[in-house]
């Protein structure tokens, strides 16, 4: 109650506070209370009025649900580090028959099963990284540092003024969903010779903008890049990228010209970004 009091006299009121109690026959029990202070017309405090609730069903599900994913999360993590050696060691087989030069035939099938192993592979990648997303809370990222981790590709990278000491709220994975948008832009554009992210302020938040002057995304393709393997390579970037995103409310949408680049626009909501307020050279939110 200690706790309640302080609260009270710092907030004036006091809102799903739990703890564990002790019932009279020794059993422990979850409970919740919410305590406000009454006042009279002059402000003068006349009491308090408090409800409680007995929230100790709810803890238990609470507890179950995340047992339940604790032992999904082992369990997936066993069977991928053990599918992970055995794909490795049908690789090294698969090498081992090519050094016997066999006949084209043959030769033509371990092809084939070596790039069947290879996709096995990092679809085993893709299971690891969903797995992973939103598994921390969100947090606040600058561009510009983001940048420089997830820009490491053979085209250069220009960051614009426009999108310098702004941070964004979004999924600690938020490096790979620029990193998943580089690799694509130098992967499927053909001729890109160089990147631009840039940032422009919108009426429904902040938009950031990837783009690039490759040969673009077809008008009928825009849409199915972000779904769950489409695409050329794996089929999981894009879509994961996108659900990245989406734990924090950003959209992304590709909007590109084809024939002249790429451009994907990222809408970060407003209470999802701050950046420098130029007039009192403090940030906004």
């Amino acid at each position: 109650m200690d706790r309640v009091q302080e609260l009270l006299m710092k907030d004036g009121n006091v809102s799903d506070l739990s703890w564990e109690g002790v019932r009279k026959d020794g059993s422990f029990f979850w409970v919740s209370i919410s305590v406000q202070v009454l006042r009279d017309c002059g402000g003068n405090v006349i009491g308090t009025e408090a409800i409680s609730r007995d929230i100790t069903e709810r803890k238990t599900m609470e507890h179950a649900v995340r047992e339940t994913n604790r032992k999904l999360n082992l369990l997936n993590n066993i069977t991928r580090h053990d599918v992970i050696n055995q794909l490795t060691a049908l690789q090294g087989y698969i090498q081992l028959a090519e050094t016997k030069k066999p006949d084209p035939v043959v030769m033509d099938y371990l092809k084939r099963i070596a790039e069947a192993a290879d996709k096995v592979g990092r679809q085993i990648a893709f299971t690891r990284d969903y797995q992973e997303l939103g598994d921390k809370a969100p947090s606040w990222f600058a561009l510009d540092k983001v940048m420089a981790t997830a820009s490491g590709m053979t085209v250069p990278v220009r960051l614009s003024g426009t999108c310098r000491a702004v941070s964004v709220l979004a999924d600690p994975m938020l490096e790979r969903v620029f990193f998943n948008l580089f690799e694509n832009a130098v992967r499927h554009g053909r001729s890109v010779t160089g990147i631009t992210v840039r940032c422009e302020k919108k009426p429904g938040g902040l938009l950031v903008i990837v783009e690039d002057d490759g040969v673009g995304v077809k008008p009928q393709e825009k849409e199915k890049i972000f779904t769950k393997g489409y695409g050329k390579n794996t089929g999981f970037g894009l879509f994961l990228t996108k659900e990245i995103l989406a734990i924090t409310g950003i959209t992304i949408r590709e909007t590109g010209t084809f024939g002249k680049g790429a451009r994907f626009e990222m809408l970060v909501p407003r209470a999802a970004y701050r950046m420098p307020d130029k007039k009192k050279g403090s940030k906004e939110k």
